[in-house]
């Protein structure tokens, strides 16, 4: 049995059925560099970053 998976990304250049833009691609860059940003911080939201240095004394032994 297959099942549908969702996209994991919006087609952001659809906007009411409709494809954004003629010929002109700079719109369409536009939208999907803001989409990047986005998705960047839904990336970074929940991570957590530790120096190198904290990480490698954790397992040290004195």
């Amino acid at each position: 049995a297959s099942e549908r998976i969702s996209p994991f990304r919006k087609n952001v250049l659809m906007h009411k059925g409709k494809m954004v833009g003629g010929g002109d691609y700079s719109r369409k860059r536009k939208l999907h560099e803001k989409q990047k940003e986005g998705k960047k911080t839904m990336k970074s939201v929940g991570s957590v970053e530790i120096p190198k240095e904290a990480f490698l004394k954790m397992f040290k032994k004195n």
